[in-house]
């Protein structure tokens, strides 16, 4: 096991003896197929916490679950179809306008 833990360094992140707490709370139901390796989302597994399911995965005692892409950060660019077929207004404050007056002399 030790072998193992340094191999994999696990010991690195964690004492020897924390990574046994951690692995003796993993519990896996008794019902659970022998023949199939153990993955992390096969749901046998009884109240195991994800850092325990990691370190498990690290090991090699836990086939680990194939982990979704991530998803795009932001909202969505709106359709500007709208923008196109009307004219753009001028930009800054409008001019003031000088009325003309008649001068009669």
């Amino acid at each position: 096991i030790i072998n193992k833990a340094q191999k994999s360094e696990v010991l690195k992140e964690m004492s020897y003896g924390e990574m046994m707490d951690d692995l003796s709370s993993a519990w896996r139901m008794t019902d659970a197929p022998l023949n199939v390796p153990a993955s992390s989302d096969d749901g046998y597994w009884v109240h195991t916490l994800n850092t325990v399911m990691e370190t498990l995965e690290k090991l090699g005692l836990s086939v680990p679950a194939a982990k979704p892409e991530p998803k795009k950060r932001g909202r969505k660019p709106k359709v500007k179809e709208q923008s196109e077929t009307t004219p753009r207004r001028p930009r800054g404050r409008p001019r003031k306008v000088i009325v003309s007056q008649n001068t009669e002399n």
